[in-house]
């Protein structure tokens, strides 16, 4: 099924763009929280790893999404 493909393909990216949206954002973060100053910002910057990380994490997954084999459904 083609569609199947189609989908799996359109919503994979559609979730690795939105997982690099969640990086550039976490790396923002990062760096309004390290102008403040490393010594007060920790519970800001931690925040941003971890919005960073979980972005990275959401990235892996749909690639591994996209990867999946489709082939029973024909």
């Amino acid at each position: 099924m083609q569609f199947l493909t189609d989908f799996m393909s359109r919503f994979g990216g559609a979730v690795m763009f939105l997982g690099g949206c969640m990086v550039a954002y976490g790396i923002i973060q990062i760096a309004l929280a390290s102008r403040e100053g490393f010594t007060s910002g920790g519970a800001q910057i931690a925040g941003a790893i971890g919005t960073l990380l979980a972005g990275a994490l959401i990235c892996v997954a749909s690639g591994y999404f996209m990867m999946l084999d489709t082939s029973w459904a024909a």
